[in-house]
């Protein structure tokens, strides 16, 4: 009779054991990824050097994207593939032929100026961006027009310099 409760009292230790441990292991994985979270966020705070270097590449990367001339579109992409990765380079290329047809023989010239760059999460290989982007739209023989736009850019560092991945007009 001692046996079977004994065995019962062990068994039932047993599982309380696992079950703990269980329970441990998933409150450590989530305040990992708490952390991480945490961290990533922190990090354009913190980290002035990477922050710098992202803003700087992913500024001049969309100012050559979104500057250009409808009279040389066709011919010169204002992006290099060096920029670009990703759904952002197929992002960019149908922006390209889209405005290849829209504008085709209306001799514009477009300048672009980052005016702020956000960065909102930043870990060792991705950034996440909110950029505040002007253009300055001119035609010959009409007054210049300037136009604001918001954009989420995420990036990703490749061989040591940022590319823009994906690309979205707020």
């Amino acid at each position: 009779m001692t046996a079977a409760p004994a065995g019962r009292r062990a068994t039932a230790a047993t599982a309380a054991l696992v079950a703990a441990l269980l329970l441990t292991g998933a409150g450590l994985l989530a305040a990992a990824r708490h952390v991480d979270s945490r961290t990533a966020a922190a990090r354009p705070l913190t980290d002035r050097a990477a922050t710098a270097q992202v803003t700087a590449e992913i500024g001049q990367a969309l100012t050559r994207a979104f500057s250009y001339s409808t009279d040389t579109l066709g011919s010169t992409p204002a992006a290099t593939p060096a920029d670009l990765d990703d759904g952002a380079a197929q992002q960019y290329t149908a922006l390209v032929a889209r405005l290849r047809d829209l504008a085709a023989g209306q001799h514009l010239t477009v300048i672009a100026t980052v005016t702020r760059i956000g960065v909102d999460r930043l870990t060792a290989d991705r950034a996440d961006l909110l950029v505040l982007l002007d253009q300055r739209t001119a035609r010959p023989g009409t007054e210049a027009v300037t136009t604001a736009a918001q954009l989420t850019v995420t990036a990703r560092l490749r061989d040591g310099r940022w590319r823009i991945t994906d690309l979205t007009a707020l």
